[in-house]
């Protein structure tokens, strides 16, 4: 067989070794190189962001949930648990509750937002002023956005839905899935407050107080009082007040939202709270909530010097208040506030 040249094979297979064509040949080979190098890149990038995307909430299972979220304290768990023995337990007025339906003032107390899907059960002295502020802003961002703005007075003043508003059926519903949060103050202490901010100031919100309340008290537990003060009742005493709240014949305890009883205003044995806030460490356990209900980045809990609040309740003044009373009457209170002590964690000295 007759042997073909390197240079007859090059003229027969077209291939021409000029350096011109070398160079466009080269070049070809380069992009067709990096082409590739670009595609296998955005491939694995692709795959990288799909790896670090949050998966749907419906396909995270519980192991991934508490990976995603920080971990609570431990107290608000000790908290819930606390409150479920306590409802557990065998106490006739508990189980009763637990039965029968939300009573009206409960379903009053607990109010609703259906956009954040939230439920507040705004019991009088605990923070329930600034709670309605927090509210007013996700409800109307233009015109309560500034939560440091509001005053007390619009806070209390503006309409927010309560439980009550909804039919039965909706109830149910918005109690089944939305979060539902309260919280909890050393009774003897919230009652200091009650009376404080009620009955030792003379503004138009308090003559509410003075005449519907004050009066009364005024007539039935002061020896020989002057016709001044049965007339406007703005002068009433902390014991009197006590008295009032302790006498069996008047069943006053749970009249009014502001010194009601825990147990009966929020009713945690029938209502399955998510969170159980405390006085005592308000501002954490305000920022735990705002986290949990997905809001923490629209609005904030105003601090207390920012809420321009008259009373300053400290250990010591509250100490002042009950020293001057007898013990027999704070023994009464304690009896009627117990399952409050008792559910909640606290003691009388705190």
């Amino acid at each position: 067989m007759k042997r073909i040249s390197g240079a007859s094979c090059r003229r027969l297979c077209g291939y021409d070794p000029s350096p011109r064509k070398m160079w466009i040949e080269v070049l070809l080979l380069c992009t067709i190189v990096l082409i590739y190098i670009m595609l296998l890149t955005g491939s694995a990038s692709i795959d990288d962001k799909r790896g670090h995307e949050a998966p749907p909430a419906d396909s995270i299972d519980s192991d991934s949930k508490e990976q995603a979220i920080p971990q609570r304290p431990l107290v608000y768990a000790q908290r819930l648990e606390r409150v479920k023995r306590t409802c557990m337990s065998n106490n006739p007025t508990l189980q009763r509750l637990q039965r029968q339906p939300l009573e009206k003032q409960t379903l009053r107390n607990l109010i609703v937002d259906d956009q954040y899907k939230m439920i507040y059960c705004s019991a009088g002295k605990l923070g329930t002023t600034n709670w309605r502020r927090v509210l007013l802003a996700l409800r109307y961002p233009d015109r309560f956005g500034n939560v440091t703005n509001t005053p007390a007075a619009k806070a209390h003043g503006v309409k927010l839905h309560s439980l009550s508003d909804y039919p039965e059926e909706e109830q149910t519903y918005r109690l089944d899935n939305y979060y539902k949060f309260m919280f909890a103050r050393n009774p003897l202490e919230r009652i200091a407050s009650a009376y404080r901010s009620k009955f030792t100031y003379d503004f138009p919100y308090n003559r509410f107080y003075h005449q519907n309340y004050g009066r009364m008290i005024v007539d039935r537990y002061r020896d020989s009082p002057s016709p001044e003060s049965l007339q406007l009742g703005k002068d009433v005493r902390f014991d009197e007040f006590l008295r009032y709240l302790a006498d069996p014949e008047m069943q006053a305890v749970d009249e009014n939202t502001h010194w009601s009883r825990l147990y009966v205003a929020c009713n945690p044995c029938a209502v399955r709270y998510d969170m159980i806030g405390k006085m005592e460490s308000f501002g954490a356990d305000a920022a735990q909530v705002l986290y949990d209900t997905n809001v923490d980045e629209l609005v904030r809990m105003p601090t207390r010097s920012q809420s321009n609040y008259r009373n300053r309740e400290t250990a010591s003044v509250v100490k002042r208040m009950y020293d001057a009373i007898d013990n027999t009457l704070v023994s009464k209170l304690i009896g009627l506030y117990q399952l409050d002590f008792g559910m909640f964690g606290y003691e009388w000295p705190p």
